[in-house]
């Protein structure tokens, strides 16, 4: 199996890259970040990869980082979910954004995933409840003072007695709405949303 590329972006596509090891191409199947942050490194392309051998066919899909992979596989154990609408929902949402839809229940924000409707939206937030907290995620950018601030008030909510998923729940339109705002702000604003 296949776990990770390193070498030059030779192409890309849509929804693919080429990546020049020692002088062979690997097509990666990615999502559009993915993509875009190869484009920007093309001297030294790395991608972390999913090997998927079926049929006649060996696919590999490529990813930024770990959370990005985390995500997608976790995707592919929900019935009827396949790598096509794994690589959307993760284009629509990204691992941070996607956590927070599950912890919350909300089914309309993971519908925004291109195949993804309403039903298949419940199955992913039912299935990978419990998942929440396990899987690691970045912020949009990268890890940065966001994804600090949030993994802080995460951790204080915690501290309180709340469960990670209660947590992420309460955090997840609280840090939206404060971009700016302290892990404390955050807290304090999470705790009034639960008393609510």
């Amino acid at each position: 199996m296949i776990a990770k590329l390193r070498g030059l972006l030779d192409s890309t596509g849509e929804d693919w890259a080429v990546i020049d090891v020692g002088g062979v191409g690997y097509e990666v199947t990615c999502t559009r970040r993915t993509l875009g942050w190869l484009m920007e490194a093309q001297a030294d392309a790395e991608v972390l990869v999913h090997t998927s051998a079926r049929d006649n066919a060996v696919e590999l899909f490529g990813f930024r980082d770990e959370a990005e992979r985390s995500w997608f596989r976790a995707l592919l154990t929900v019935q009827g979910i396949g790598a096509k609408t794994a690589l959307a929902t993760l284009d629509a949402l990204g691992p941070a954004e996607l956590e927070q839809a599950v912890a919350a229940g909300d089914v309309k924000a993971i519908t925004r995933a291109h195949g993804i409707g309403a039903r298949a939206a419940g199955r992913i937030a039912a299935e990978l409840r419990h998942r929440v907290g396990a899987l690691p995620t970045v912020d949009e950018d990268g890890p940065g003072a966001g994804a600090s601030v949030r993994r802080d008030a995460v951790d204080a909510l915690i501290a309180l007695g709340y469960s990670r998923v209660e947590a992420v729940g309460a955090l997840s339109s609280m840090q939206a709405e404060n971009p700016d705002g302290s892990a404390e702000d955050l807290v304090r604003l999470a705790l009034r949303a639960i008393a609510r």
